[in-house]
């Protein structure tokens, strides 16, 4: 490293070449300025030893929206930097020189459209990754209003295979309160519950259960949805303007009771799409391990039944249900059974309980 310092300075021929650094009479300043310069040099190599002998740390990288040749690149994985590696041809394309430069430790998704139904649900499965990690990593953080950590976990299996999964998940008892059962029957009102369970007698080729997100819009499977036998909608997701994404048809639509109690409230039975489809589904989350007994002193089930019992009055409204209150736990239980990950102290979505309460 070279270093030039331009001085002005009125000296005679004999000046010396240490005081045309160090002009400055006093020995001190001389001694100062060199220790300073000596520090300064030390820090450079310093700093230049640590970049190019520790660089190849493992580092958690987020690449999104990557351009390649016009296709999208979606990465969410632990790569680490190879430090020694030549530089790539300048015609390598980038998904060569991703692989080359890093060690990649998850699959790379190539996608055409930013979009594509692909895409979305990639980006979606993303941020559903981001969550477990941050759970994963801030276990003493995380939210529990339903106090599943009071509870010991089930027991996880060692092996198992993904019929094992889809078995589990058939054997749970999809069951609606009915006028018959002991919990019901005591009540003034019971004659309001139906007298069978939920679909109980019905049976369907095709089904689609439409996702409430905006993932579907300008999906352009309108036609394809309505297409089906049997069609699934969720809480206040619209059909109205977007028949061209969602389509227009409707069966079922499904709410939960987070949207009756707190967003809408009792005039959510006068909303057309309330009053469209051929059932209503009302399910309620309470707190895991809650009796039935428990769950219907809650005081805040009382305005969630109440509007119920109002959709079941409604000469408008076809026909609505009341699933039982442990169903969306069951469901639970059975996804920390084969999860590798700790998972968030909430219940599934409303999507997730309707795909395996209808399969």
């Amino acid at each position: 490293v070279q270093i030039y310092f331009v001085h002005t300075v009125h000296s005679s021929p004999r000046t010396r070449s240490k005081d045309i650094l160090f002009p400055h009479q006093h020995g001190t300043m001389r001694k100062l300025l060199k220790c300073l310069l000596i520090v300064f040099f030390i820090t450079v190599l310093m700093m230049t030893f640590f970049i190019y002998e520790y660089w190849d740390d493992e580092l958690m990288l987020r690449i999104k929206n990557l351009s390649v040749e016009g296709d999208i690149v979606l990465l969410n994985t632990l790569i680490k930097f190879s430090r020694g590696q030549p530089e790539p041809n300048p015609n390598t394309t980038m998904k060569d020189l991703l692989e080359s430069k890093f060690h990649l430790q998850a699959k790379m998704t190539t996608i055409n459209s930013t979009n594509s139904i692909e895409y979305q649900i990639q980006r979606h499965k993303e941020k559903l990754l981001s969550i477990l990690e941050y759970y994963e990593a801030n276990p003493s953080r995380v939210d529990d209003p339903y106090g599943v950590s009071n509870h010991r976990p089930p027991q996880r299996k060692s092996k198992y295979t993904v019929q094992d999964i889809l078995c589990d998940f058939k054997n749970i008892p999809v069951r609606s309160l009915k006028s018959t059962d002991d919990a019901v029957r005591s009540f003034s009102n019971s004659m309001l519950y139906p007298e069978t369970d939920f679909l109980s007698d019905k049976k369907f080729n095709t089904c689609a259960l439409v996702s409430s997100s905006g993932s579907m819009y300008r999906s352009n499977l309108g036609k394809e949805i309505d297409s089906h036998d049997f069609v699934v909608r969720l809480n206040d997701a619209p059909t109205l303007g977007f028949e061209k994404d969602v389509g227009s048809k409707t069966n079922l639509r499904v709410a939960n009771s987070y949207l009756i109690n707190t967003l809408v409230g009792p005039e959510i039975l006068h909303w057309k799409m309330f009053q469209n489809p051929d059932w209503l589904l009302f399910f309620d989350v309470p707190r895991y391990k809650q009796s039935l007994e428990q769950w219907f002193v809650r005081p805040i089930f009382y305005n969630f039944v109440d509007i119920y019992l109002q959709s079941r009055l409604n000469e408008k409204i076809t026909d609505s249900y009341l699933l039982y209150p442990d169903l969306v736990w069951e469901q639970y239980r059975v996804m920390m059974k084969y999860t590798d990950h700790k998972l968030p102290y909430k219940p599934p979505s409303s999507g997730f309980m309707s795909q395996n309460t209808l399969s």
